[in-house]
């Protein structure tokens, strides 16, 4: 389960679900690492077969992160790390499988973004 942020409120997670996905506890995340595009990175995840827990800096002209996973846990939508950028955002998009899967009732798809 990964962080919520709407860029006014403190980024938070949901700690327990219910059957139908709804928050029972919730807590602030901690030190939330953003991408360029203000979206919150969901960690962990697999990539190339390996876990991440922090921005990947394999395959990709930047570090980047998983901003939606696959069922698989790997990266549907993903984004390049804001804390880890040197210069401008690059144009070549990070690695990322484009994938849809439903995460906390939130339907994330490459082109649409989060659906609710």
């Amino acid at each position: 389960m990964g962080c919520y942020c709407d860029g006014e409120t403190p980024c938070w997670c949901p700690l327990r679900v219910s059957y139908d996905f709804f928050p029972l506890d919730s807590d602030y995340c901690a030190d939330t690492q953003m991408t360029s595009r203000n979206e919150p990175c969901t960690f962990p995840f697999v990539y190339k077969g390996l876990v991440y827990t922090e921005c990947a800096c394999v395959d990709a002209p930047e570090c980047w992160c998983a901003v939606s996973l696959t069922v698989a846990n790997e990266p549907a939508v993903s984004g390049y790390c804001k804390d880890f950028l040197v210069g401008e955002t690059p144009t070549v998009p990070p690695p990322a499988y484009g994938e849809l899967n439903v995460i906390n009732d939130c339907l994330h798809a490459v082109e649409s973004g989060c659906v609710c």
